[in-house]
């Protein structure tokens, strides 16, 4: 009987092929994350993130000053808000892009949902029947209840509303398997982009979904605290920041301006 051959027998040891390959790749990507557009991506992520968390603490902090906010379902969440941007911005940073992606879906439906139910209750009202009420009330695999939600900042519904709908439909698309994230992966292989050896335009294109969800996110937290507060910590705050990073994005441009009729504002105006 003739003895069975190993087609790799004669040819150089694979595992030490694969290993030259990888580094040659991993030599590759550091010259890419040296290089000044690699560089600037990174550091458009950083201010994104640095921004949101600053508004976010910043929000819960002013919203203490109302007596029974540790009742509210939105003041007890923005700690899973801080923690779920950090995390986006550690997972961006090394190419995990698709986790990212499911933290940014959790953080979008956490505030429309958390909004929604607060405006439900009197102010006064227990988070338990806050939380019991999103149990049982709420539906838990979508955020159709963002066409309900009260807005006094936004002065467009229906653009607000589609772009929470479209939102959570695109990230929705890596929370489980489907042919949308299967067919990116396969993309990004067979451009050598594993995780780890993202490219600029990689990362670029995951800095504006961060961007775009954050400008939605933000402004329903923003809607869900008030006019009072939101205006107080833009007139205070945000203001005298020099280059906040969604100081032109779709929503929290449109809840800045909700504000410039503020005296406050007016007098700055008037001494530039």
């Amino acid at each position: 009987m003739e003895k069975e051959t190993d087609p790799l027998a004669d040819s150089e040891e694979p595992f030490a092929v694969a290993a030259a390959r990888l580094e040659g790749l991993i030599r590759q990507h550091d010259d890419l994350q040296g290089g000044s557009e690699f560089q600037a991506e990174q550091k458009r992520l950083e201010r994104l993130t640095a921004d949101f968390v600053d508004a976010v603490r910043s929000t819960a902090l002013a919203f203490t000053r109302y007596p029974s906010s540790e009742r509210w379902l939105l003041q007890s969440s923005m700690d899973d808000f801080i923690e779920s941007a950090v995390s986006v911005h550690i997972l961006g940073m090394q190419g995990v892009f698709n986790v990212g992606r499911r933290e940014l879906r959790y953080m979008l439906e956490l505030a429309v949902k958390a909004v929604y139910v607060d405006q439900q209750f009197p102010g006064d009202a227990l988070l338990i029947d806050r939380i019991a009420y999103l149990h049982s009330d709420v539906p838990r695999s979508s955020v159709d209840v963002a066409d309900r939600l009260r807005l006094r900042m936004l002065p467009d519904r229906e653009k607000f509303c589609t772009d929470v709908h479209d939102a959570f439909g695109a990230l929705s698309g890596y929370t489980h398997v489907s042919k949308k994230m299967l067919d990116e992966r396969v993309r990004r292989v067979s451009r050598d982009e594993y995780p780890g050896f993202e490219s600029a335009r990689t990362l670029r294109a995951f800095s504006s979904l961060v961007a775009k969800t954050y400008d939605v996110v933000l402004a329903t937290i923003f809607e869900g605290v008030g006019p009072a507060f939101t205006g107080d910590l833009f007139l205070d705050h945000i203001d005298h920041k020099e280059k906040w990073a969604y100081s032109k994005t779709s929503h929290l441009r449109n809840v800045s301006v909700h504000f410039d009729y503020k005296r406050e504002r007016q007098s700055r105006s008037a001494n530039l």
